[in-house]
C-alpha cells in the first residue's frame, strides 16, 4: 500500500452527494410503480397541410338515452379547435365521456389536450404539449403530461410514395417522430 492511499483527506459532502446523484436516479426509474397510461393521438388531428390558415374548430355531442328495463343514459362530446399561420400553429382538443345506468356509474372520462409548434425552417419546429386526462374506470384520477422538443420533417409524400424531403418543396409533409 502505498502511504498516501491511507492517509488521503476525506472526502467532501459535495464529492460524496456527486457519486450518489447517478445511483439515487437509476434507483427511482427501475422502481417506479406501474404505469397505467393510454396513448392518445393526437397527430392525426394535427394535419398542417390539410388544415386552412387562421382560426378553425369543430364540435360534437351526443346522447344515449335507453328506457325499458334498464334506464341508461350516456352523454359523449368533444371539442376541437386550431390556429395557423406560417410559423406557428395551436392546437387544442376537449373531449369526455360520463353515462350511467341504474344509479350506478358506467363511464366516466375526460381528456384536454394542448399542442404548440413553432415552424423554424421546411424541415425543422419546435414542439411543446400539455395534457390533462381523467379515466374513473382505469382508476385515474389524474394523469398529466408536459412535453416539448424538436420535430424534423424528413419525408415529403407525393402520390403515395415517400421522397427524401428537398429544399423548398411545398406539399404534404410527413414527420418522422
Amino acid at each position: 500500500m502505498k502511504e498516501n492511499d491511507i492517509h488521503s483527506p476525506p472526502r467532501t459532502a459535495s464529492e460524496r452527494r456527486g457519486t450518489a446523484r447517478p445511483w439515487l436516479l437509476a434507483l427511482v426509474l427501475l422502481t417506479s410503480v406501474e404505469a397505467a397510461a393510454q396513448i392518445v393521438n393526437v397527430q392525426a388531428l394535427f394535419d398542417e397541410a390539410a388544415s386552412p390558415s387562421g382560426l378553425s374548430g369543430s364540435g360534437e355531442l351526443s346522447l344515449d338515452w335507453r328506457t325499458g328495463s334498464t334506464e341508461m343514459v350516456v352523454v359523449r362530446g368533444a371539442v376541437l379547435g386550431q390556429w395557423r399561420t406560417q410559423k406557428h400553429t395551436l392546437l387544442g382538443v376537449v373531449r369526455g365521456e360520463y353515462g350511467y345506468a341504474q344509479d350506478t356509474l358506467l363511464v366516466s372520462k375526460f381528456l384536454e389536450h394542448l399542442r404548440y409548434r413553432y415552424r423554424f425552417a421546411d424541415w425543422l419546429a419546435g414542439e411543446t404539449f400539455v395534457q390533462h386526462e381523467l379515466d374513473a374506470f382505469r382508476r385515474l384520477r389524474l394523469r398529466g403530461l408536459v412535453g416539448a422538443g424538436p420535430r424534423f420533417t424528413l419525408w415529403k409524400l407525393g402520390g403515395g410514395v415517400a421522397h427524401p424531403r428537398r429544399g423548398g418543396d411545398a406539399g404534404v409533409r410527413a414527420a418522422a417522430q
